[in-house]
């Protein structure tokens, strides 16, 4: 939810009255939780509910980003802003932006989730909510290692996400 908020934030200080979030699958937890939080920055700014639209997809892909890209570019009141919960998505829609001539971010801000490697080396690298997974993978496994150990007790966890600003907000 923080990474979701932290990008809704981001587009609302750069202007945006009118910001799509963009998803897979609504029965999927990630998806609900990162609605909730592209919910939550609009209403601490006193935003009215409207600024935020949401577009759920099929799958988190860049064909279903593409998709995604079409309905929003032929609404009939578009978007200034997408917020994307994952990059793969993120750059489906930048790539129907790029075919309808859109300059991104003059004309679109796009942001991802996950800041995966071909989000930095994107033709206009690709704003992200940086999740660290080797970080998150090395404290896994370590955890695992630890279950069998006498003495062990459950933790939980928590890596902040982090908005990595690159050129396409």
């Amino acid at each position: 939810m923080a990474g979701a908020d932290a990008a809704i934030t981001h587009l609302l200080a750069r202007g945006h009255q009118r910001i799509a979030f963009v998803t897979g699958p609504m029965n999927m937890r990630q998806s609900q939780d990162r609605l909730t939080g592209s919910r939550q920055a609009p209403e601490r700014a006193g935003r009215p509910a409207d600024t935020l639209r949401a577009v759920e997809t099929a799958a988190f892909t860049v064909d279903q980003g593409r998709r995604a890209g079409e309905q929003l570019l032929t609404a009939s009141e578009r978007v200034t802003a997408v917020f994307c919960a994952n990059d793969l998505l993120a750059l489906g829609v930048m790539q129907t932006a790029f075919r309808a001539k859109l300059r991104v971010p003059d004309d679109l801000a796009i942001v991802g989730y996950d800041d995966i490697h071909s989000a930095a080396t994107a033709g206009v690298p690709l704003t992200s909510v940086h999740v660290g997974g080797y970080d998150l993978g090395k404290a896994a496994a370590e955890m695992l290692l630890d279950e069998d150990r006498p003495g062990h007790t459950h933790r939980r966890l928590v890596f902040p996400p982090r908005l990595v600003e690159r050129n396409s907000s």
